[in-house]
């Protein structure tokens, strides 16, 4: 088993890197929502397309992702919680759309797109969330706080 140190170095850099990419999605997102859907081939005017609200919506969750992942790198002890949660609900989105997708004769490639980017991400949060080992966690963030530590 990994030690506690290289397990929170490695947790803190995914978690940096993962809200570095969020931040440039959802600034994306944000300031051209249009064209970052109609590149995946969603359609974002008419009857089948997304409303700008709902494109707003999703790059401002996006964009509080990267910040949630962003208190993970600085104090991972007190944050790490959030990797559980991004686990359990890309996971029940990926099953959700995956399902839905494969049911459509005429889903999208970019809707594919999507739910790979979502399962990599919920892996991602698996792969480094810290099963196990939070007394070993806490134990280290208390040392962390210490006067000459």
């Amino acid at each position: 088993m990994l030690a506690i140190q290289p397990r929170i170095q490695i947790m803190r850099w995914a978690c940096m890197g993962m809200a570095g990419s969020s931040f440039a999605l959802a600034g994306w997102m944000l300031v051209e929502p249009s064209a970052f859907w109609s590149l995946l081939g969603v359609p974002t005017a008419g009857k089948t397309g997304i409303a700008v609200s709902v494109q707003v919506l999703y790059a401002g969750a996006i964009f509080g992702e990267g910040v949630a992942l962003l208190l993970i790198f600085f104090r991972p002890a007190q944050y790490a919680g959030f990797l559980h949660y991004m686990l359990v609900y890309k996971s029940v989105a990926c099953i959700a759309l995956a399902r839905w997708l494969g049911g459509d004769e005429a889903s999208l490639d970019g809707g594919w797109l999507l739910c790979g980017a979502w399962a990599a991400a919920g892996l991602i949060a698996g792969l480094i969330y810290p099963w196990g080992q939070w007394p070993r966690l806490l134990e280290h963030a208390t040392r962390a706080r210490e006067p000459g530590a």
